[in-house]
């Protein structure tokens, strides 16, 4: 499941909150926020000075400064000058525009965690609301297409996700579909669900870019968990306290190298996505932007799986563009058939 997966939830809603794709998307996550983010608190205006300032010195490259702040924070003997100088010259314009009253104290960790949070509570507006201010709660709804994908897995199926996004976890929750087993990673030390969720079938789910049920520890990052609750108060009630401070662990592709190499779960996720698909013999593909957006990931995926063939199968396939072209090499035939995802369209 690619970003096509997420979006196609409101692909029939003109009237929702624009999806994040300029600089000035992201920067709205600052300058226009959703009543109940973390921006519109008394001490949030100072805090979405300092996001927007962030965004507009990278100019909308999120990936960048994502990848620049996991570099600085790590606080490793070795790290990349270029990473060193963009964020020195980023503390500064801070100083100088007086973003926030506390820039000496301004730690990479600090700012990594308020971009991801505000990309999570816009990634949640953008979805299955209506208006450009929805009046929603602020956490991911799957919509009816996630739950019936979901409620048709058979046990042993996976779930390959390259989205941070909690649409298809909440939805194979809530479909009985997970267990501890479903996480069969053992760099996730802790693994968290409701005492009620219902256990029907087991599906794995594998997220190689990390996600916003994915905590880590802000002290010792090694140490990663999944918590996954139906909403806010009950992800709070579900967090590892033994672990002390949490923060969401996600990997931006530019990266991706550099985290793999420290946190092996990365790199494990990674390889259980590639044996997923691999030994399947059919594999339906909701949304491919992730193919090409992230070439050697899709290089070895279909190095993988050059031992056999197997049946793909495109949702809204558009077979000339070069994800597809990449795809077909993983498969024995390309189906244009518009699934059951795409039925109503």
């Amino acid at each position: 499941m690619g970003a096509g997966a997420t979006a196609f939830c409101d692909i029939a809603n003109p009237a929702r909150r624009p999806p994040l794709a300029t600089a000035e998307d992201f920067q709205r996550m600052a300058r226009d926020p959703i009543d109940y983010s973390v921006w519109t608190s008394p001490a949030g205006a100072p805090i979405g000075r300092v996001l927007d300032t962030a965004i507009e010195f990278y100019e909308g490259d999120l990936e960048l400064l994502f990848a620049d702040l996991f570099d600085v924070q790590l606080e490793r003997s070795i790290q990349d000058p270029d990473s060193i100088a963009r964020v020195n010259v980023l503390r500064r314009r801070l100083a100088e525009s007086k973003a926030f009253p506390f820039t000496d104290t301004l730690r990479a960790q600090w700012l990594l965690s308020l971009t991801s949070g505000g990309l999570r509570f816009e990634l949640a507006a953008c979805l299955g609301t209506t208006g450009s201010r929805p009046a929603a709660t602020g956490f991911f709804t799957p919509s009816r297409y996630h739950r019936e994908l979901a409620e048709r897995l058979e046990d042993g199926d996976a779930v390959i996700s390259f989205n941070y996004d909690l649409l298809m976890p909440l939805a194979l929750l809530a479909a009985g579909c997970l267990r501890r087993e479903s996480f069969d990673n053992h760099y996730l030390v802790d693994v968290r669900f409701p005492d009620d969720a219902p256990t029907a079938k087991t599906i794995d789910l594998i997220t190689p870019r990390g996600s916003f049920a994915w905590f880590s520890h802000v002290h010792r990052p090694w140490l990663t968990a999944v918590v996954l609750g139906r909403n806010d108060e009950e992800m709070l009630s579900l967090m590892p306290t033994e672990f002390g401070m949490m923060d969401r662990t996600i990997l931006p592709l530019k990266a991706k190298r550099t985290l793999i190499d420290l946190f092996p779960v990365y790199g494990v996720e990674l390889v259980r996505a590639c044996d997923a698909v691999a030994n399947s013999s059919e594999v339906h593909l909701i949304g491919k932007q992730f193919v090409t957006a992230d070439a050697d990931v899709a290089a070895l995926v279909a190095e993988r799986c050059s031992e056999r063939t197997r049946h793909i199968v495109y949702a809204n396939p558009c077979v000339s563009d070069a994800a597809c072209v990449v795809l077909d090499r993983i498969a024995a035939s390309a189906s244009q058939v518009a699934t059951w995802w795409y039925a109503d369209r």
